[in-house]
């Protein structure tokens, strides 16, 4: 049996991802027709039905998920093919995805990133902000070569991970608060007072979760909000106290009136991770990144 041709496979994933034959040909600048006629000779080719057709698009079946992953990592072979070519040919070029949770860009990454597009003008790097598990989702299914993440988060089978500077949990309070002229507090303490939640599946969220269960008490979550912007506001007008990594707190104290006071608790001072398939995988770009991400600070 031959393999696919690439344009097949490429035609294939936009048809999966977009769940729709129309768009994924507007895509790729085709008519729907050729695209089709590529599904069916996929289908044809290896003798399964690839798509469910329905009256607004297409389902894809258990046979084209898997047939996905490992487009998926054909591709993205190439890819790094011809960035290491590049790399040889014209100096440092290609493109690097990076998948990374809001508290991490918070902190150190953000200038790290910085630095990096200074250092290597003709590399793009592309940035999704992505909570813990669907970063790590990202660096599996191929969408990101690397992935920071911060907590506790078991890391996948077939992954590996390079430690990076974490953060360390702050209780933000507003003013007058019983809490406002401590210089540290317990976790257990706070749970006397009525909470912000942010999210339901961010690591800070569940981390905090399993922890008030090992106490055998619950967060009593007064509001549950999106975004650490909004729990900051909250915060502000008295409506509850939250926890949030230092970077996302200490920015915003003189400008909103609020303190954040350091969680005292061991598994508040939380170690990040930089999450990847395997070194020798990535792309030139990737690498140059990675090695970039994780140099030593410089001295003041």
């Amino acid at each position: 049996m031959h393999p696919p041709d690439l344009r097949s496979l490429t035609l294939f994933l936009s048809v999966f991802e977009l769940r729709n034959v129309t768009k994924a040909a507007a895509r790729h600048h085709t008519v729907p027709s050729s695209v089709t006629k590529r599904i069916q000779d996929l289908e044809q080719q290896y003798g399964v039905t690839l798509f469910e057709r329905r009256a607004r698009g297409v389902l894809p079946t258990d046979a084209a998920e898997h047939l996905a992953r490992h487009a998926r990592e054909v591709l993205l072979a190439l890819d790094r093919s011809a960035a290491a070519m590049s790399e040889f040919a014209q100096g440092a070029r290609g493109q690097v995805h990076v998948a990374a949770s809001a508290s991490i860009l918070m902190g150190r990454l953000a200038s790290r990133i910085a630095s990096f597009i200074a250092a290597h003008p003709a590399i793009r790097l592309s940035l999704a902000e992505e909570m813990t598990h669907a970063g790590l989702s990202a660096v599996l299914d191929g969408r990101a070569d690397l992935a920071f993440i911060s907590g506790a988060a078991e890391v996948p089978p077939g992954l590996q991970a390079t430690p990076y500077p974490g953060d360390r949990l702050m209780v933000l309070v507003p003013p007058g608060h019983a809490l406002w002229g401590r210089s540290q507090v317990g976790f257990a303490e706070t749970l006397d007072f009525p909470h912000l939640g942010i999210g339901t599946m961010s690591s800070v969220s569940l981390q905090l979760g399993r922890q008030a269960e090992a106490l055998g008490r619950a967060i009593d979550t007064r509001l549950r909000v999106s975004t650490a912007d909004v729990a900051r506001q909250l915060v502000a007008h008295g409506l509850g106290i939250a926890i949030l990594p230092d970077g996302m707190t200490q920015p915003f104290e003189a400008v909103l009136g609020i303190r954040g006071i350091p969680l005292s608790d061991p598994w508040a001072e939380r170690q990040a991770r930089i999450c990847y398939r395997e070194a020798a995988g990535l792309t030139v770009a990737a690498r140059l990144f990675l090695a970039h991400a994780t140099q030593p600070a410089a001295a003041p």
